[in-house]
């Protein structure tokens, strides 16, 4: 009798700890079928903004950025004040404008020069939030003009190098407002803010 007793037991045991491994292996399966769902029912979306934005210097620029994403993604942008003359000096000073003692006299005129191009790579962390991260070629000069009509480049306040970007972008249905912050080469920072539309890839 005890035999039968114990072995009922045993019998009993088995059969609960079966019941609770099936119902654990039926609810991590109902949570993968859930992500599984929620990843592939995230839209793929195509989308582009105007942007626009305020330096450390005070300075402006504008530009376009492009990008598509679904779970991760990619965009691409280009930013400029529409003034190139930085990339055509002849001299270079610094901060006390000194270049040498015969060149030609400055007439007082100031040009400044931004330019970036940038991609980056960008996380969706729900339908209504994108992260985003992203490098590229910035050049920021600013220059002087002469009186014999050539530049001179003032090196201590221009950089021109590698800009790096940190950003976000929100999604409000066909509407996309992003933020990002760039640098580049860790002299000129920026924040930059972009107004544009999505849709469906």
């Amino acid at each position: 009798m005890k035999r039968l007793v114990l072995i009922l037991l045993m019998l009993s045991a088995i059969f609960v700890q079966a019941q609770e491994d099936n119902e654990r292996r039926v609810l991590q399966d109902s949570r993968d079928n859930a992500e599984v769902y929620r990843i592939e029912n995230i839209h793929k979306i195509g989308f582009f903004t105007l942007n626009a934005s305020y330096d450390n210097y005070g300075k402006t620029a504008f530009g376009l950025t492009y990008g598509v994403v679904k779970r991760y993604g990619w965009y691409a942008s280009v930013m400029t004040n529409f003034n190139f003359k930085g990339f055509q000096t002849d001299y270079n000073c610094d901060a006390d404008f000194f270049v040498g003692p015969d060149y030609p006299m400055y007439t007082g005129k100031d040009n400044f020069t931004s330019l970036s191009v940038m991609g980056g790579f960008m996380y969706s962390v729900n339908r209504l939030l994108y992260l985003r991260a992203g490098a590229g070629f910035g050049a920021k000069i600013l220059s002087y003009e002469l009186n014999n009509k050539k530049q001179v480049k003032n090196a201590t306040e221009s950089a021109m190098g590698i800009d790096l970007s940190v950003g976000a972008v929100f999604r409000f249905k066909k509407l996309m407002l992003s933020l990002d912050c760039v640098t580049t080469n860790g002299k000129y920072f920026e924040a930059r803010l972009g107004l544009g539309i999505n849709y469906k890839r």
